[in-house]
């Protein structure tokens, strides 16, 4: 008899469940006591016994929550902040079949002795399936974001740092050059005032030698001097 309810029981669940959506994380119905109906801003929609068990995150300074579903980041402001999904509540409330379910705590496997074995292995086995994709796609998400940092820190980092020294010595390089075109230029133009200074003295010194010792001028100071 206990196992036939059971079965009815089963039954009657899966009819409903079929009818009504239920909570994606606990996969219970939804109903307007506890298990209430609220809307994520990213619009799935999740049970508020399952909401209070998130675990919080920091983003921009405030606590954020990520959506089960797409994993998509929402600011936590409150349970009450969140709006209800009040068609689902109309779905709910117009259908006769709905009971609000209980919130319990989920029994240990030893509380079901009136299940089979293979019914209890069935179950973690579903239960474990469930959740697999959503850890690994939880893990491999914090992977991302370690690999992006230990690029950031080994690749961009470096570049950055020799970027910037390329950039010094190349300033250096070319304030180098300048100064020395500038030197050079200098000196090469007082080398040239002072071969140009150096030639006109030589070339005055020669005149006036010339003219010092010409013929005509030691003639006439010979027709001069007094005859003996």
């Amino acid at each position: 008899m206990e196992q036939r309810e059971l079965v009815q029981r089963s039954q009657s669940k899966q009819k409903s469940s079929m009818q009504l959506p239920d909570c994606p994380v606990c996969w219970d119905g939804f109903d307007d006591g506890p298990r209430m109906p609220r809307l994520l801003h990213c619009g799935h929609t999740i049970c508020q016994v399952c909401l209070q068990q998130l675990l919080f995150e920091s983003g921009l300074g405030q606590r954020c929550v990520r959506c089960p579903e797409c994993r998509g980041v929402c600011v936590w402001r409150g349970l009450q902040e969140l709006p209800k999904n009040y068609i689902l509540l109309r779905v709910i409330s117009s259908s006769s079949t709905h009971k609000p379910t209980e919130v319990l705590p989920p029994r240990p496997i030893s509380d079901y002795p009136e299940l089979p074995l293979v019914s209890q292995v069935s179950h973690i086995t579903s239960l474990i399936i469930q959740h697999i994709p959503r850890m690994i796609e939880r893990k491999l998400w914090d992977l991302g974001k370690l690999t992006w940092a230990l690029t950031a820190m080994f690749v961009f980092l470096p570049l950055s740092f020799a970027h910037m020294v390329l950039a010094w010595s190349t300033a250096a390089l070319g304030s180098f050059v300048f100064l020395w075109f500038s030197l050079g230029s200098m000196g090469i133009a007082v080398f040239m005032f002072f071969t140009w200074c150096c030639y006109n003295m030589a070339r005055f010194l020669v005149e006036l030698g010339f003219c010092c010792f010409s013929p005509s001028n030691y003639r006439g100071s010979a027709s001069n001097r007094p005859y003996s």
